[in-house]
């Protein structure tokens, strides 16, 4: 489940689980993501596979360890320890495949804390709640999201105490 950057833009590959991924064609990315891209992969999940662009931490520089989807791509940090990769990503692909249903971020966050291996789990929940802290306090939030990720950071607050 932890995915491995290869892969070159523009292309068709077939993934070791014979999953068919399209990598985007550089004209399909928006100019600042291939400038900040740091490598492409693939992830599956479910018997669906993913773009996963990892991004420098120059992207976006006032969210630690950030994660995010962007025309059915998920982005990640390369900031974030690649042991914890597989853990966000499912977050990500998790809270996505709910959009519109009330409480999705919140239940995606309890879904993927459990997955953590108890030994990270506190300094997984601390890298979490430093992302959703500053994401709060960003223009890239609209209400329905911002009250989503309210719920989440709550619960992981509670979970680090």
């Amino acid at each position: 489940l932890i995915p491995s950057y290869c892969g070159v833009e523009g292309t068709t590959v077939v993934s070791a689980y014979g999953s068919v991924v399209y990598l985007a064609a550089p004209s399909e990315t928006p100019p600042s993501m291939r400038t900040h891209t740091v490598g492409l992969a693939w992830f599956e999940w479910r018997d669906r596979a993913f773009l996963v662009r990892r991004l420098d931490k120059a992207f976006a520089p006032s969210l630690p360890c950030f994660i995010g989807m962007h025309n059915g791509s998920l982005l990640i940090s390369d900031e974030m320890p690649q042991r914890f990769h597989k853990f966000a990503l499912i977050h990500e692909i998790t809270c996505n495949a709910r959009l519109g249903q009330a409480g999705r971020c919140l239940e995606a966050t309890q879904e993927e804390i459990a997955m953590v291996p108890p030994p990270w789990r506190d300094e997984y929940i601390a890298l979490r709640i430093g992302f959703y802290d500053p994401l709060l306090k960003t223009a890239l939030v609209n209400d329905e999201l911002k009250s989503e990720i309210k719920a989440s950071l709550e619960y992981l607050r509670r979970l680090s105490f």
